[in-house]
């Protein structure tokens, strides 16, 4: 079996060693255009060959597409004029407008979420085990082929993973939560240290909340133009609680109460380390 992956970054270098070292495919090629990323991932073990040349994924059986949102639609409308026989997937952070786009156009599209990543980019941090536990988002629609749809559930349960669906939509409001805002705060938070003069008192507490602010801009800038309704809604709920929170300082015991019942959410919410 033959395996492309388009975007050897940590997402797509970790695909590639996780289906190396479990001898899923006979070879897997990397396609990119960045020589650099290229290089390193071929000098790494991720890909045992490297390209330019998006037609170079026109015989794959599978093809990952493993860039930034609005890249895997521009990809993927390119790769449509000559991939119609390989089994699409993606691993992109938002999936409706990519499901929408890609499945018309792919006989055998299959959108798909690996939750599992890090603030830092370049497959120099790719890890075979990135995904060994961790969930993969798989986001079925009606029109989706069925065979198509396992075919890319058992890849990833082969590297480890845990298979969920859901639909597209619901996706994305579940992770614009769970993700997206998160990320975003933690560049509000950065801001605001900024902008009151506080970097001379950063805290470890300060580290742990703005690790995220580290990601690739442009990634996350493509994740919320992709994301933008979800994320919007979030934050005016964001908003709301914390007006409740503002409320609960006029009063000492309730103050306390928010801070132990949120203690104890947390307690079932915090993946450990």
């Amino acid at each position: 079996m033959k395996i492309a992956i388009v975007g050897v970054g940590l997402i797509g270098g970790s695909i590639g060693l996780a289906i190396k070292s479990k001898r899923l495919a006979s070879k897997v090629i990397g396609i990119g255009r960045r020589p650099e990323s290229l290089k390193k991932a071929l000098e790494l073990g991720c890909i045992d060959e490297a390209f330019d040349d998006l037609k170079r994924a026109e015989d794959a059986d599978f093809i990952f597409l493993a860039t930034p949102p609005l890249a895997i639609i521009e990809i993927g409308k390119k790769l449509s004029e000559f991939a119609k026989d390989s089994i699409v997937t993606d691993a992109g952070s938002t999936k409706e407008e990519i499901v929408r786009e890609l499945t018309p156009i792919f006989p055998y599209f299959v959108g798909a979420h690996p939750m599992a990543g890090s603030h830092k980019t370049g497959p120099e941090f790719a890890s075979s085990s990135l995904f060994l536990g961790s969930q993969v988002v798989i986001t079925p629609i009606n029109e989706t082929d069925r065979w198509a749809k396992e075919a890319v559930a058992n890849l990833w349960r082969k590297m480890g993973a845990r298979i969920i669906e859901m639909p597209p939509s619901e996706h994305d409001r579940l992770v614009a939560l769970s993700s997206h805002i998160p990320h975003i705060l933690s560049f509000i938070l950065v801001n605001l240290i900024k902008k009151e003069g506080a970097e001379s008192l950063i805290s470890t507490g300060f580290n742990d909340m703005a690790r995220l602010s580290l990601s690739n801009p442009v990634l996350w800038n493509e994740i919320g133009m992709t994301n933008k309704s979800n994320i919007l809604a979030g934050l005016s709920e964001l908003r709301c609680l914390i007006e409740e929170w503002q409320d609960a300082f006029k009063d000492e015991g309730k103050f306390l109460e928010k801070l132990q019942q949120t203690q104890s959410y947390a307690k079932d919410l915090i993946i450990p380390k």
